[in-house]
């Protein structure tokens, strides 16, 4: 909101949705690019900007969890990887995407640099996501979850033997499995 208790934006005339209740009338304020308001319609509150969203429903920005993002579908390697997608995804409604890390390297050096790309330019908020492929991956999991705050991983059960080459990851068997799913 201004100083002077104006809004950036007023969405007047949509049904919102609103955990726990549902599609109600609601007129959705904002300001500085994030909500800052949910008044019923005819409320007397100044806005910079209207706009008219009769007969539409008004959702918030959708998430995206499953993005290989960038040239190299491992992982985001520059800003335009982050610039370009993000930017598309921001068109279709996405406001939130979790972007995938494949790598069979530990993860500490590979978030790095992925960070500073998401960082660099990226139009959504995003998370990452790691993909396990060895036991000093599996070993790391309370470290990534602690350290780097991604508390979201992917094991691919398909990859016996050479499957994962193509990205760069080794086989695994049942065992690897149970010894990822055991501590926890």
């Amino acid at each position: 909101m201004t100083p002077n208790g104006t809004h950036d934006l007023r969405l007047r005339g949509g049904r919102v949705f609103q955990h726990g209740a549902g599609l109600q009338d609601l007129d959705v304020l904002v300001s500085g690019g994030a909500i800052s308001g949910l008044v019923a319609p005819g409320t007397a509150v100044a806005a910079a900007e209207e706009v008219d969203v009769s007969g539409k429903v008004v959702l918030p920005g959708g998430i995206d969890p499953h993005v290989h993002l960038g040239k190299d579908i491992r992982v985001p390697k520059d800003p335009d990887d982050a610039s370009m997608e993000t930017a598309s995804a921001v068109a279709g409604g996405i406001t939130t995407m979790l972007v995938y890390l494949m790598s069979a390297d530990p993860y500490e050096g590979v978030f790095a640099a992925a960070k500073d790309a998401m960082d660099g330019d990226s139009h959504t908020d995003y998370g990452f996501h790691f993909v396990l492929g060895t036991d000093e991956q599996v070993a790391a999991i309370p470290d990534y979850v602690r350290e780097l705050g991604v508390p979201s991983f992917k094991f691919f059960m398909n990859f016996r033997g050479e499957e994962g080459r193509y990205l760069g990851l080794p086989g695994n068997d049942d065992a690897y499995m149970y010894d990822l799913l055991g501590p926890f």
